[in-house]
C-alpha cells in the first residue's frame, strides 16, 4: 500500500508540474533537491520564485507573483522562530527575545541564506530587472526565501516547514548572535547598566562631527537664473541645498497668515518652509555635467532660433528677405553642428561622462542628443528613487480623488526639456525595442487612450530603467552617490 501511495503521488506531481515546461521542471527539481524538500506540487515552488516584474512583462493578470506567498511565508517563519526561541531561551525576557527574532528574520540574514541556496539563479525576473542586478538584490532574494517557506507550508504542511526552517536557519542562531556586525552594542550597554546599577545610562552630546553638522540645509527660490552662481558655489562647498517652487512658498506663507511681503519676511518664510516641509535637496552636477549642460542649453537656443527663421521663410515677402533668412539659417546650422561636435568631444574627453554614456546608450531609442540632455540636465539620474525621479521629470500620474469620486489621473509639473527628450526617444523605442513595443501595445489594448497616455507610461518605464542602470553604475564607483529619498 505504501508503494502504491508513492506511485500515485509521483503521478499527481507529474500532472501538476506538466505546465512548467521541461527545462523549468528540471531546474525546480534540482532546486528542490538542494533545499532537501520533496515537493508534491512544483508549481508552488515556481510561484514562490516568480517576481512581480516577470508577471508584468509576461502580461499575466492573474496575480501569480510571489508576493502573496511571501506574505504567508513571513507569517509561518515568524511563528516558527517564536516557537523556537520560546523553548530554547527559557530565561530570556520578552524584549530580548524580540531583538533576537528581529535579527534572525532580518533582510540581511534571509538574503544570505538565499545566496547560500543560490535562489537568485532560479528567480523569474523581467529582462530589465535581471540586467539591473535583481537576481542578487538583497530585498528580492530575501523575499523569495520567505516565499519558498510559504510554498513548503502549502505543499507539505507545518511539520515540513518547521524542518526546513530549522535546517536552513534556526540551527545557526547561537553563531549569528556572536557575529560582530549583528551586535547592537548600545542595547548591550543599556542592559549591562540596568543590571549593574539599576538604571539605564543617560547620554550627553559632547561634540558632533560629520555630515549633519557640515551640511546645513539652505533653501532658495528661483530668481530667473540669477541664483545659479550662488547655487553652484553652495553645492561645490558641500552644503545641502533645496531650490523650492516660489508659488508653493507663497501659498505656505498665506496658509500661515503672513500676507505681507518684504525681503526680511521672505527670508523668514523660506527658513520656516525648509524646517516644516523638509524639501528635497538638490543633487549637484559635476563640473563636466555643468559644462555639458551649457552646450545643451546653447544648442537648444540655436534650434529655437532656426525654427523661428524657418517659419519666417515661409512668409517672406520678397527675395531680399528670403536671402537674408537663408544666410542666417546657414549660420545657425553651422553653429548647431559646432555644438554637436563640442558635446561629442566633451563626452569622450571626460571619463565619468564617457562611462555614463556607455551605461545608458544600449537602451534602444536613445540618440546622442537625448543621452547628452539626460546626463547634463538630470544629474539626479541614478541617485534618487524611481518614484521621486518620475515626479521630478513630470511623468508620474497624480491622483484626483475625493470620497467616492475617482478622478482621472494627470501628470503635471516637472522638467519639460527632459520630458521632450524622453518623448522622442520613446517614439523610436516602441518601433525598435520589442519589450517596449509589447508594453505599449498592451497598454493601448487595455484602454490607455488617447495613445499619448500610453506613451507617457512608456516614458516612465524608460526613465525607471535608466535610473536603475545609473544607480547600479554609481553604486559600483561610489556608494555614497545613492540617496534613497522616496516620497
Amino acid at each position: 500500500m505504501g508503494i502504491l501511495d508513492r506511485l500515485l503521488g509521483l503521478l499527481a506531481r507529474k500532472e501538476r508540474s506538466s505546465g512548467l515546461g521541461a527545462d523549468r521542471g528540471k531546474q525546480l527539481d534540482a532546486l528542490s533537491q538542494a533545499l532537501d524538500v520533496q515537493f508534491r506540487d512544483l508549481t508552488l515552488l515556481n510561484q514562490a520564485l516568480m517576481h512581480r516584474s516577470y508577471v508584468h512583462d509576461a502580461e499575466l493578470d492573474r496575480g501569480e507573483s510571489n508576493e502573496r506567498m511571501e506574505f504567508l511565508g513571513d507569517a509561518v517563519l515568524g511563528l516558527l522562530v517564536n516557537e523556537h526561541l520560546y523553548y530554547k531561551y527559557e530565561s530570556r525576557q520578552e524584549g530580548r527575545l524580540t531583538k533576537i527574532k528581529s535579527l534572525v528574520v532580518s533582510e540581511a540574514i534571509l538574503s544570505r541564506k538565499a545566496e547560500e541556496l543560490s535562489l537568485g539563479d532560479y528567480i523569474l525576473l523581467s529582462e530589465n530587472e535581471r540586467s539591473s542586478g535583481g537576481a542578487t538584490r538583497t530585498s528580492i532574494i530575501a523575499d523569495a526565501f520567505e516565499a519558498v517557506i510559504g510554498a513548503v507550508y502549502l505543499d507539505s504542511g507545518l511539520p515540513e516547514a518547521r524542518r526546513f526552517v530549522e535546517d536552513h536557519l534556526l540551527h545557526e542562531i547561537d553563531e549569528l548572535l556572536k557575529v560582530d556586525e549583528y551586535q547592537n552594542y548600545k542595547s548591550m550597554v543599556q542592559e549591562y547598566a540596568q543590571k549593574k546599577f539599576g538604571s539605564r545610562p543617560r547620554y550627553r552630546v559632547v561634540s558632533a562631527i560629520g555630515q549633519r553638522q557640515a551640511r546645513p540645509l539652505i533653501v532658495i527660490e528661483p530668481t530667473g537664473g540669477y541664483e545659479h552662481p550662488l547655487q553652484a558655489i553652495l553645492l561645490d562647498q558641500g552644503f545641502s541645498l533645496a531650490k523650492v517652487n516660489a508659488r508653493q512658498v507663497r501659498e505656505f506663507a498665506r496658509a500661515k497668515g503672513r500676507l505681507a511681503k518684504t525681503d526680511a519676511i521672505d527670508a523668514a518664510v523660506l527658513a520656516d518652509y525648509g524646517h516644516v516641509m523638509s524639501p528635497r535637496t538638490m543633487v549637484g552636477p559635476s563640473h563636466e555635467q555643468s559644462e555639458l549642460a551649457q552646450l545643451v542649453k546653447r544648442r537648444r537656443q540655436l534650434v529655437e532660433l532656426a525654427t523661428i527663421e524657418k517659419n519666417r521663410l515661409e512668409k517672406a515677402p520678397d527675395d531680399l528677405a528670403t536671402q537674408s533668412i537663408q544666410r542666417l539659417l546657414r549660420v545657425l546650422k553651422e553653429e548647431i553642428q559646432e555644438m554637436d561636435a563640442r558635446m561629442a568631444t566633451l563626452m569622450k574627453r571626460h571619463q565619468s561622462l564617457a562611462h555614463a554614456h556607455d551605461v545608458v546608450k544600449p537602451i534602444k531609442g536613445l540618440g546622442p542628443l537625448t543621452v547628452a540632455t539626460l546626463l547634463a540636465e538630470l544629474p539626479e539620474l541614478g541617485r534618487i528613487g524611481n518614484k521621486q525621479i518620475s515626479s521630478l521629470v513630470g511623468v508620474a500620474p497624480h491622483n484626483i480623488d475625493s470620497g467616492m469620486r475617482r478622478g482621472t489621473r494627470h501628470i503635471r509639473g516637472g522638467r519639460i526639456q527632459i520630458r521632450c527628450a524622453l518623448y522622442m526617444a520613446v517614439l523610436s523605442a516602441i518601433q525598435h525595442d520589442p519589450g517596449m513595443k509589447q508594453f505599449y501595445q498592451h497598454l493601448v489594448e487595455h484602454g490607455k487612450k488617447p495613445k499619448k497616455v500610453a506613451l507617457v507610461a512608456v516614458m516612465r518605464k524608460m526613465l525607471v530603467r535608466l535610473n536603475a542602470k545609473m544607480r547600479e553604475y554609481y553604486l559600483q564607483v561610489d556608494s555614497s552617490a545613492w540617496q534613497p529619498q522616496e516620497g
